[in-house]
């Protein structure tokens, strides 16, 4: 943004909206494990994590962090462990999902409207990540704590496995919630109300005889919820006082700058549990409706940094038509999948093993006619043999087959959007002013460079990473320069002429 001479706050609307659906998933899962009203659950768990991550700062949030994750994994491993033993182990587990056409891993039909294929996972999914760990003020606030550019990328790197064993995780955990509900589909039996309960009420359901093992699931939903909220909100409040306050009040001292931002954290946790409230009217999952939200404010925030990173003639004006105009076609978008939701997932479900159908199935049996128990024959006549298929069947109107694109790639749609709305807008735009501009290099990506590191004998670095090797020693810790001293042992010898002509020089200066 340094590029653009100017200021946006899409970051925190991003978090701003992410943190309603944050505040409202773990609610919602805790109204079905202990049966605690919304409102009470939504109150409690804005109200902690604001205090805390208010007194803390970003230090108390780290390790919260840490002690969190430990929490979330421990959860996760025990419904897979308990799961497993309950449908017969995880051999028929796989069976059961692969009935059910659960396994599907190769699906490459390119339809944008289908929810999960191949293209849509990893293309989609790479857009929709991409923001969340390069642009975004939770990331680029932890890079910056870190004290080089080297242990950064080092970071980032040892980050990658345990992503992939959290989201392994919570795969396998969906694989074996359905093998237990398979034969009697939750929803059919009004023991949910939401998809977003399955897991909780799996906890209770199979997992309630343990001792301790609720209190724990309970605790893995606060972990999840409180962690990623107390890192937002630690975020938004240090982005509101660097970007807003400091540049409007540039002495303000360092004391009240620390009580400000703890301020703006409060007000912000308000915001954020008064938002929770309104998540339930969206009538959406939890996870798509927070992949939206990445996609409308996540998305163009990366455009417009491929805007700055790519085109030397990008320009502010560019930039803020593309953010916008990003931003308003992928909310336009999102509305109108709300409005005209997609098709479900095509796989089958089955009631089956439901007791309702069973005694159905029963009764015709003793009954073939059906007239013992109009009950049976309604239920069978509904049901048929138990199994429900999800096909897709389209919409009748073009615009909403438009509005049924999977939830992933919101974001990459509005990086497109961004991207060339910033060029074409950043040339119409151009002033004089602009032209003449000095940009440092520093803010473009050497692009052909880096292509040409691909072919033998060519090597590419970046100047940041060049430039930080200069400052730091031969650890890697970075040199100050208050820490520079001379080794007067190691200094060439000085002729005496010289120093009592240098002797002279000085007085006659004085």
């Amino acid at each position: 943004m340094d590029q653009y001479g100017g200021e946006t706050n899409i970051e925190q609307l991003e978090l701003t909206l992410y943190l309603f659906v944050v505040l409202y998933a773990p609610s919602l899962a805790l109204e079905a494990v202990a049966g605690i009203p919304l409102s009470a659950s939504i109150l409690t768990t804005g109200i902690v994590c604001t205090f805390y991550t208010s007194l803390g700062g970003l230090k108390a949030v780290i390790w919260t962090d840490v002690f969190q994750s430990v929490i979330m994994v421990a959860g996760l491993i025990t419904v897979v462990i308990v799961g497993s033993i309950e449908v017969g182990g995880f051999d028929q587990v796989w069976q059961i999902n692969k009935k059910y056409n659960r396994l599907n891993f190769f699906d490459f039909n390119p339809d944008p409207k289908v929810r999960n294929t191949f293209w849509t996972l990893t293309l989609g999914g790479a857009f929709t990540a991409m923001p969340v760990w390069t642009v975004s003020q939770t990331a680029v606030q932890r890079f910056l704590a870190i004290r080089s550019f080297k242990d950064a990328r080092r970071a980032v790197w040892m980050n990658v496995p345990g992503l992939i064993f959290i989201v392994t995780l919570c795969c396998l955990d969906g694989l074996v919630i359905f093998a237990v509900y398979a034969d009697c589909d939750l929803g059919v039996q009004k023991k949910i109300t939401s998809n977003d309960q399955t897991l909780p009420y799996f906890v209770i359901n199979k997992l309630g005889h343990l001792r301790g093992v609720p209190g724990m699931f309970t605790a893995c939903l606060y972990a999840g919820a409180l962690s990623t909220a107390s890192s937002a909100l630690n975020a938004m409040a240090l982005v509101t006082l660097e970007d807003i306050v400091k540049k409007r009040v540039p002495d303000i001292t360092d004391a009240n700058a620390a009580k400000l931002c703890k301020v703006i954290a409060l007000s912000f946790g308000v915001i954020v549990i008064g938002g929770a409230f309104l998540v339930k009217y969206v009538g959406t999952m939890v996870l798509q409706l927070a992949y939206s939200i990445f996609g409308i404010c996540g998305g163009p925030l990366l455009g417009i940094f491929f805007l700055g990173m790519f085109v030397p003639r990008a320009n502010s004006k560019g930039a803020y038509f593309g953010v916008f105009t990003g931003a308003a076609l992928t909310t336009w978008v999102f509305i109108g999948s709300v409005l005209y939701p997609p098709d479900k997932y095509p796989g089958q479900r089955s009631v089956q093993g439901c007791d309702f159908y069973i005694d159905a199935v029963r009764a015709n049996r003793t009954f073939p006619n059906g007239t013992y128990n109009h009950e049976s024959a309604r239920v069978l006549d509904k049901w048929g043999d138990g199994l429900i298929n999800n096909n897709y069947q389209g919409h009748s109107a073009a615009i909403a087959d438009f509005y049924s694109m999977s939830y992933l790639w919101f974001s990459g749609l509005s990086v497109l959007t961004s991207f060339t709305i910033g060029i074409i807008m950043s040339l119409v735009l151009e002033t004089k002013e602009d032209k003449e501009r000095v940009i440092d290099p520093k803010l473009l990506f050497p692009l052909k460079e880096w292509l040409l590191s691909f072919l033998p004998g060519h090597t590419f670095k970046w100047d940041i990473e060049e430039e930080e090797e200069k400052m730091t020693d031969a650890e890697g810790m970075p040199i100050h320069q208050d820490e520079l001293k001379i080794n007067w042992d190691d200094a060439p010898p000085v002729d005496p002429g010289d120093k009592e002509e240098k002797h002279e020089m000085a007085d006659t200066k004085l």
